[in-house]
């Protein structure tokens, strides 16, 4: 037999066998991008604190008008856990008033972690225009 077939047919038994197992530690998964509504509560908090952390990073004082649009993508390595939301904002910056209010990028970290890694947190990604 060819050694590169044979090569590629032990790498896909491997592979087969690996995803097999039934041991949670072995599992790694990852979610396709969903759309969340806009409106739900747990979206309008994720918009205002993307807000809130830009804030208090950049000392800029936005107010946020409306969400436009959010997703979220799941990652898994066991034991943890992690929601990234992708967040589009309308905001105005109120430290310029004369200036029409911009659409906004932002990504937060929703991190699901047992107790021995801390809990659960949320980390702030970054918020551009």
């Amino acid at each position: 037999m060819n050694k590169s077939l044979l090569f590629l047919l032990v790498h896909v038994s491997l592979l087969a066998i690996s995803t097999a197992r039934p041991n949670p530690r072995n599992l790694a998964s990852f979610g396709p991008w969903i759309d969340q509504n806009v409106y739900d509560p747990k979206v309008q908090y994720m918009a205002s604190y993307a807000i809130s952390e830009y804030d208090k990073n950049t000392g800029s004082h936005l107010e946020l008008i409306e969400v436009v649009s959010a997703s979220t993508f799941y990652v898994s390595f066991y034991p943890r856990g992690q929601n990234i939301w992708h967040l589009v904002l309308k905001a105005k910056d109120c430290s310029q008033p004369s200036t029409p209010p911009s659409i906004y990028q932002s990504q937060v970290y929703e991190n699901f972690n047992p107790p021995q890694f801390g809990g659960n947190y949320l980390s702030f990604g970054f918020l551009m225009n």
